[in-house]
């Protein structure tokens, strides 16, 4: 019986240990998704001309949880016939994984889309982008460097409790 209340024991640090460590790799992939998102917003805006709340609804299928929230609330927004507003996505914009002012900055890109003119707004989308690029490198060696490290300590940390129980 002991020998099962050790390995449960063991078992939830570790459980802990790769929650924590998935935090980095979801921040990863999201900073990942919103440069393939800049991308097809660039192809979409300039070659296909298409208007931002088309590309928008059907948008949301092809990311992850996070940033397909994001992009069904701006779709709302619109389809309300409302602006996208940056105090108004951030508000909406139900998210964990970003500091306050990484969130401001995607609603502020969000919240530029569709308001000026071609080239401009190709302009600004490309200027997003690498900045999201930069910050999508700053969170990979994030993970490279925390992820394993908190795998580690979880597992390390049950064995700890173990031995402290003995």
């Amino acid at each position: 019986m002991e020998i099962f209340i050790y390995l449960a024991i063991i078992f939830c640090t570790t459980y802990i240990g790769f929650g924590i460590a998935d935090y980095y790799v979801k921040r990863e992939k999201l900073y990942h998704e919103l440069v393939i998102f800049g991308e097809k917003l660039k192809s979409d805006i300039g070659f296909l001309l298409l208007p931002i709340g088309e590309i928008l609804r059907g948008g949301a299928q092809q990311f992850g949880s996070s940033l397909a929230e994001l992009i069904e609330v701006s779709s709302r927004l619109l389809g309300e016939g409302k602006p996208l507003s940056e105090a108004e996505l951030f508000e909406r914009w139900q998210t964990r994984l970003l500091l306050h002012d990484e969130k401001l900055f995607i609603c502020r890109f969000f919240s530029m889309l569709g308001r000026s003119d071609e080239k401009t707004q190709l302009e600004n989308i490309e200027n997003y982008c690498e900045r999201f690029k930069q910050r999508e490198s700053e969170c990979q060696n994030e993970r490279k460097r925390y992820s394993p490290m908190f795998r580690k300590l979880g597992f390390l940390s049950g064995l700890a409790i173990c031995l402290f129980l003995l």
